[in-house]
Formats: structure tokens, C-alpha cells, sequence
């Protein structure tokens, strides 16, 4: 779905998706909305609601890069650290990684989250704020466009193009390849 440029476009994208899908498939998509300081929500399935604000005092939004997270401190605990909302809805381990699949922190929907190695949690970012090119993967050598894709840590030069569309295009032929599910496409 790409990533959400603000709360309110995000709510309006979902809204447009829920009308768009059938009577039966709405009533079973019942959505909440948590809010949070920052002026922002958390949006979460219906059956997280109550457990969410029974485990916590207050959930407040928390900026981690260019990404917003809904976290939170535990009930009865004094002093001390924060949750992640989104690990508390998959009761991940402490070693385990969340993924948001379209890439917004703030929508902890469990068709949206999912457990990841740190490696597809990294497949599925988008461009950095650096890029200049406008894709992901894609960067300018001289009078060319270079692409390059991580694997497994290392990263594989997968040719040089006349043109940035191009070197997108085999940019994200390579991650569908690589990446499978956690592929973030650069065309999209």
C-alpha cells in the first residue's frame, strides 16, 4: 500500500479501502483508533483494543528516524522502560523484529505487522532521505545509473543503465527475486 505521508492521509486511505470492500468484509473489519500524544493514533484491530489500554498507562507517539511508533510503559511497573505497541499486540520475543508491510508504525493492524529477521525488517525500508535519485537501490555514477541490492549482508552490483527508470526496473526484478515478500519496490 506505500508509506503513509501523514495521520490523516493514512486515515483517509483506509477509509477509502473499508468502503471499497464488501458489507460482510467491513463488519469484520472493525478498526480502533488509539490516540496519542504528538497530536497522532494508533490505528489497531478490534479484538487489541481493550488488552492495549488495560497494559498500558499511557500510550504516546515516539519518533524512531523518519517513522512514528505508538509505545507505551506498562501498568504497575514505577519507572522504567517503554513498549512498542506492535511488539506488545505479537508478544515478540526480545530478539525478534516487527515488520509494518506498508511501511507506517502507527498502523499496528495484525494484517499489517508481522515477526522478520532484521535483514527483511531492512528489506522492506524505503528509500533513504539521501537518495536522489527517486528510487530505491538507484544512484548516479557519472553519466549512469547504478543499482545495488543487499543480500544477506553483502551487496550485489546488478548492472549499469542508461536511465534511473531502468535501473528501478532491475532493481525491483531483483528484490521480488531476493526478497520475496519483504521486497520494497522502488517503481512503487
Amino acid at each position: 500500500m506505500g508509506a503513509w505521508r501523514s495521520t490523516a492521509n493514512f486515515a483517509l486511505q483506509i477509509h477509502s479501502h473499508l468502503r471499497s470492500l464488501s458489507k460482510t468484509s467491513w463488519e469484520q473489519r472493525v478498526l480502533k483508533r488509539i490516540k496519542l500524544t504528538q497530536g497522532k493514533y494508533a490505528i489497531v484491530d478490534d479484538e487489541d483494543y481493550d488488552y492495549l489500554m488495560a497494559y498500558a498507562k499511557k500510550w504516546f507517539a515516539m519518533r524512531h528516524g523518519n517513522l512514528w511508533y505508538a509505545a507505551g510503559h506498562r501498568r504497575n511497573t514505577g519507572p522504567g522502560g517503554q513498549d512498542r505497541m506492535h511488539r506488545v499486540i505479537l508478544r515478540t520475543k526480545p530478539h525478534e523484529h516487527v515488520d509494518h508491510k506498508n511501511g507506517n508504525g502507527l498502523d499496528n493492524r495484525r494484517s499489517n505487522i508481522r515477526i522478520a529477521s532484521r535483514a527483511e525488517n531492512m528489506w522492506n525500508r524505503g528509500k533513504m532521505p539521501s537518495n536522489t535519485s527517486g528510487f530505491k537501490g538507484v544512484r548516479k555514477v557519472k553519466n549512469r545509473w547504478q543499482t545495488r541490492i543487499s543480500i544477506n549482508g553483502n551487496r550485489l552490483f546488478l548492472g549499469s543503465f542508461l536511465t534511473k527508470s531502468t535501473a528501478a526496473e532491475a532493481y525491483d526484478k531483483a528484490a521480488l527475486r531476493y526478497h520475496g515478500s519483504f521486497a520494497k519496490l522502488s517503481t512503487r
